[in-house]
């Protein structure tokens, strides 16, 4: 490339990165929301925007309004003084004359620290003739008349004076504001929130009478109102919500502006009080807000560049938070239901519960154990009856004397009845098992296995399943000959089980009305009574074989379940059973 094009291109580059760069200086036609005028500033270029830096100072071409601060960084900052003389306006009923001088200063475009104003407003009114409607609303604004009729065909010199107090963009401590050397006054304290705190005085007149009210707030929500009638001396609490708006801020969480007070939820919003009707205090706060009617305006943002407005209204109300409040009641009627839900689940538990145990209570009253308890306790509590023929003395004795023996002896009786409801049980044949040659027998949900030899297995298993499936004869019975209390019931340990196939003598033992079989330890003896008369004994010499003495047809089998199960004990005992002896 050439050198010298080269150098060219960056005297160019560099030239203008130092144009935009360099402080320059404004002096011409400058507009400020309500004036033509001429301003001088300093500033910056930079490619996109001006950086104004440095002091400013604006003017109309007669010298009616002048402006002058400081620019930093393109805001406000430092001191600036805003000066009206004579400057005319017309609204819809009145015409001013305004002469004005607000001073005080900014950072970093907010308004900050001290601030006054001084300002007379020459009003008079249209020449064209006040309508009644504006007459109405002229007479409401009589605290600028000193409470005097207003006189519409005459000029009225109005003076008002402000000191006011900013920190953070927005109200913060001490605030005056009076009207025609203080005739009319506003005076009170902003906390460091910007809201109105404590009490606050408000002097004003209306329909030609001053009033002498005092307002009270906590953290911007007005608390009372206290109305002094300076024609009659009388004090009238117009307004008092002390209770509830300290109930309020008790319970409130200022992270989540809410505040829940019984069933329902509040949130502080911004704007006054629908009772706090008195514009005179609205009018004192207002003209150092952003109002654009040079008749209220205090001037601070008639220069709008490089600064923020005021941030936050200094009054607040207390609101239902409608929507929070519907959200935490549609959550206690959802927790309400789960509740709900989870107590009629405990119940039916409990239900449940409950259920199981009276099932168990029956179960056991309904098992040999429970029959054979309840039976013991029954017969030995008639026992304890005093007869009619037994003096107090014999009963006496009977019952210290012979109680235990008397109790152990039904006992043993009871024991015995119990088992013998088990003499004689019909069962079922099941399968056979040819590899140990046994076969299921199947009786009172019990499974018993008996040996059969595989040469008459067949025999067995035919004629014995037609009778159950074709006439529904039963052909098997289980004599017990030992037994246990097990799980509240009896269980068989050993047993002689006999299958009668119908033979030539098998009507000997058929039914269990025409036979009994005696079991002893070392021999077993069968009585049948047949068709001829009498009875005919056989007797079972060795009851692990078979034998060819019984009548034909007969088969039986030894079963032993000794070992297969745990004994439950069957003592019994009159604490056990609930028994009270009445002599002890």
């Amino acid at each position: 490339m050439n050198k010298n094009l080269l150098f060219g291109l960056i005297l160019t580059i560099t030239t203008g990165q130092l144009t935009f760069g360099q402080t320059k200086v404004y002096n011409g036609s400058f507009n400020s929301s309500n004036f033509q005028g001429n301003a001088t500033y300093h500033y910056t270029e930079q490619p996109d925007k001006r950086i104004f830096s440095g002091p400013f100072t604006f003017k109309t071409a007669n010298n009616s309004v002048s402006i002058s601060g400081n620019y930093l960084n393109d805001v406000k900052n430092g001191a600036w003084k805003f000066v009206l003389t004579n400057v005319a306006n017309t609204d819809i009923i009145m015409k001013y004359v305004i002469s004005a001088n607000v001073s005080g200063s900014f950072k970093d475009g907010n308004i900050d620290g001290n601030w006054n104003l001084s300002r007379t407003k020459v009003i008079s009114f249209s020449s064209s003739g006040i309508s009644s409607y504006y007459q109405n609303s002229l007479n409401a604004l009589s605290y600028l008349f000193d409470g005097n009729t207003v006189d519409f065909n005459k000029s009225t010199t109005v003076t008002e004076k402000s000191t006011a107090n900013f920190n953070g963009n927005h109200f913060s401590g001490s605030f005056s504001y009076s009207v025609n050397g203080g005739k009319s006054v506003v005076n009170g304290q902003f906390n460091d929130q910007g809201y109105f705190e404590g009490a606050w005085t408000v002097n004003y007149y209306q329909d030609r009478i001053l009033h002498l009210q005092t307002r009270t707030y906590l953290n911007g929500v007005l608390l009372t109102i206290k109305n002094k009638d300076n024609s009659t001396g009388e004090v009238t609490t117009v307004y008092d919500k002390t209770i509830e708006v300290n109930e309020f801020f008790q319970n409130y969480n200022p992270s989540e502006n809410l505040s829940k007070i019984g069933e329902t939820y509040y949130k502080l919003t911004e704007g006054k009080t629908t009772e706090s009707n008195i514009t005179f205090l609205e009018d004192a706060i207002s003209i150092w807000y952003n109002n654009s009617s040079l008749s209220k305006s205090a001037y601070i943002f008639e220069i709008e560049r490089g600064s923020n407005k005021l941030a936050t209204y200094p009054e607040r109300k207390i609101t239902i938070d409608n929507e929070k409040t519907e959200e935490a009641s549609n959550e206690k009627e959802r927790i309400a239901e789960e509740q709900r839900k989870f107590e009629e689940a405990k119940k039916e538990k409990e239900r449940e519960i409950e259920y199981e145990r009276q099932k168990k209570i029956q179960e056991f009253q309904r098992s040999d154990y429970g029959k054979l308890q309840q039976s013991i306790k029954d017969e030995f509590n008639k026992w304890l009856i005093k007869t009619d023929f037994e003096s107090s003395t014999d009963y006496d004795n009977r019952v210290k004397n012979q109680s235990e023996q008397k109790f152990k002896s039904i006992i043993s009786e009871k024991i015995e009845e119990s088992k013998n409801k088990y003499n004689s049980i019909s069962a079922y044949l099941g399968d056979y098992n040819p590899d140990n040659e046994s076969f299921a027998v199947f009786a009172n949900r019990d499974t018993f296995y008996v040996k059969i030899p595989k040469g008459i297995a067949p025999t067995v298993s035919n004629y014995i399943v037609n009778k159950q499936k074709n006439d529904n004869r039963n052909s098997i019975r289980i004599i017990p000959k030992n037994m246990a209390m097990s799980n509240n019931k009896w269980i068989i340990t050993e047993a002689l089980i006999i299958f009668n196939i119908g033979g030539r003598d098998a009507s000997c033992i058929q039914n269990y009305s025409s036979y009994r079989l005696i079991v002893t330890e070392r021999k077993s003896i069968l009585y049948g009574k047949c068709d001829a008369g009498g009875y005919e004994e056989f007797e079972i010499k060795d009851i692990n074989k078979f034998t060819d003495n019984l009548p034909y047809g007969v088969y039986y089998g030894k079963w032993n379940n000794s070992n297969n199960f745990s004994a439950q004990s069957l003592d019994f005992t009159f604490e056990a059973l609930g028994i009270e002896l009445p002599v002890k």
